[in-house]
């Protein structure tokens, strides 16, 4: 019986790990969903201001909740043009240094931000032009 019960455990928490999304379960090298990121964004009436956020889950053109330093949340930014660069970039879906710009006419209020962070392969930069919400 303890050994049915053992192989129940190590099997459910197998399959628990293919089916739960998370950071763990990114490809090798690619900036990978909740990645902490810190930086400088003007999305606060004012000067920028030193912010932090988490890259996207929801892919390139997910908004980015941005915190202030007592990680009140101070806004959303909507990206438009998205660059991603740094050697901790190895992903198969990003070419590093390259701009992305989503399709449409670009908004007439976007606001350039910049973000940085590590990824276990090393340092990422993140420049993102986007509207604040």
């Amino acid at each position: 019986m303890v050994g049915s019960a053992r192989l129940l455990l190590v099997g459910g928490a197998a399959l628990s790990a293919l089916i739960l999304p998370g950071v763990a379960n990114a490809a090798p090298g690619d900036l990978a969903p909740g990645t902490p990121l810190a930086g400088v964004c003007p999305i606060a009436p004012g000067a920028s201001k030193d912010v932090t956020t988490v890259y996207p889950s929801g892919g390139l053109w997910a908004p980015y909740s941005i915190y202030g330093q007592r990680s009140e949340l101070l806004g959303r930014l909507a990206p438009y043009k998205v660059t991603i660069s740094g050697v901790g970039l190895k992903s198969r879906h990003f070419v590093p240094g390259v701009t992305y710009t989503k399709a449409g006419k670009a908004p007439s209020n976007l606001i350039d931000c910049t973000f940085d962070g590590t990824t276990p392969d090393g340092p990422v930069h993140v420049e993102v032009s986007g509207v604040p919400r």
